[in-house]
């Protein structure tokens, strides 16, 4: 349910408001929002806390392993907390 999806993204209550008001944080909370909505077997990640809070990178850490009981999780980061929640890491340049 996409109301559902926004309470576990941290955007209760904030369904009808044009995304042009949402903050930064709040928009990248609304793309995991929508990456998680078709419930894939494969999550694709590209610098998924920037711009979010410490809450706001619990909630990738906490996507991430619920993610990876049921799928994949390909996640490209450059920040040492979101690497640390790789399995395998793959450096790029080395």
């Amino acid at each position: 349910h996409p109301n559902g999806l926004l309470d576990y993204v941290g955007l209760a209550g904030r369904g009808d408001e044009p995304i042009r008001s949402f903050s930064s944080g709040m928009r990248q909370r609304l793309k995991l929002a929508f990456a998680l909505q078709a419930s894939p077997r494969i999550l694709l990640l590209d610098e998924p806390g920037v711009t979010l809070d410490e809450a706001g990178r619990e909630l990738v850490a906490r996507v991430v392993a619920e993610q990876r009981a049921s799928g994949l999780v390909l996640l490209a980061s450059n920040d040492p907390e979101e690497v640390a929640l790789g399995d395998d890491v793959l450096r790029l340049g080395e």
